[in-house]
């Protein structure tokens, strides 16, 4: 789980978050899952020589607009293990309550 506070940075001129940070933010929230599992980055990376996973398919649902200065949580989870794939869904809650949810492939 991950807090975030919303800057202004984040938004567009309306002070609303614009889409592709979200994205930003549950990328940065995988690989969080990962280095608490111990699978960090760079250790991914030494002796692995796993540069990164590619994502192949990615699912949105925006459910109420972040604002300049909310407090938002991520929830992030690994929901199902496939052959050679995985699949993780992320969770954007504003006021405890989904704001926005997503569902990606990786393989």
């Amino acid at each position: 789980m991950r807090k975030l506070t919303v800057e202004w940075g984040d938004c567009d001129p309306a002070g609303i978050v614009w889409y592709p940070r979200y994205f930003e933010w549950f990328d940065a929230s995988t690989a969080a899952l990962f280095a608490a599992a111990g699978l960090s980055n760079g250790v991914m990376h030494n002796p692995y020589k796993i540069l990164g996973i590619p994502t192949v398919d990615t699912r949105a649902r925006f459910i109420t607009p972040s604002k300049f200065e909310d407090e938002v949580t991520i929830e992030s989870t690994v929901i199902e293990f496939l052959r050679s794939s995985f699949d993780v869904r992320h969770r954007l809650l504003k006021d405890g309550a989904p704001a926005v949810e997503v569902r990606k492939r990786f393989e």
